[in-house]
C-alpha cells in the first residue's frame, strides 16, 4: 500500500492587496518654483538657452537642500536651468566659464548662510574665520 498524505486544505480566498500609496509631504518647493516661473525669464540662467515648458527638473539649487535646509526655500538659492545642466550641476563637473556666475552666486550664499546661522570659525573660502584685532 502506497502512502498518501492528508489532502492538501483547501486554499482560502487571498485579499487583494492595495497598491501602496506614498504620500509626499508638501514642502513648498513646487509652489516657489511656479512663481520662479511667472517671474523670471523661461531661459537657463547658465547657458541662456530658452526654456519652453515649466519642469520640475529646471530648478535647481544652488547650495544642497540637504545641507543648507534653512535656503531650501529661498529663491535667491534657485537657478531656472535646463534639466541637463541639472544634472551637471548635481553631479557633473562645474569647471566651466558657463558656472563662473553660479560659483560666484554659491560664495555668497555661504557667507549669508553662515553669517545667519553664527557658525564660528567657518570661512566660505577656506582657512580661518577668525579675525585679528589690530
Amino acid at each position: 500500500m502506497a502512502f498518501k498524505p492528508d489532502p492538501k486544505p483547501e486554499k482560502s480566498e487571498k485579499k487583494k492587496k492595495k497598491p501602496i500609496s506614498r504620500m509626499k509631504k508638501k514642502t513648498g518647493e513646487l509652489e516657489m518654483f511656479m512663481k520662479i516661473w511667472e517671474d523670471r525669464p523661461h531661459v537657463s540662467e547658465v547657458s541662456g538657452t530658452p526654456i519652453h515648458q515649466f519642469n520640475v527638473m529646471c530648478f535647481a539649487h544652488i547650495l544642497s537642500k540637504g545641507a543648507y535646509p534653512s535656503f531650501r526655500l529661498k529663491k535667491e538659492n534657485v537657478l531656472l536651468v535646463t534639466p541637463e545642466e541639472h544634472h551637471e550641476l548635481d553631479f557633473g563637473s562645474t569647471d566651466g566659464f558657463k558656472w563662473k556666475k553660479v560659483k560666484l552666486k554659491k560664495e555668497e550664499l555661504k557667507r549669508e548662510y553662515y553669517t545667519k546661522t553664527k557658525i564660528a570659525g567657518y570661512s566660505p573660502l577656506g582657512g580661518s574665520a577668525a579675525f585679528s584685532e589690530d
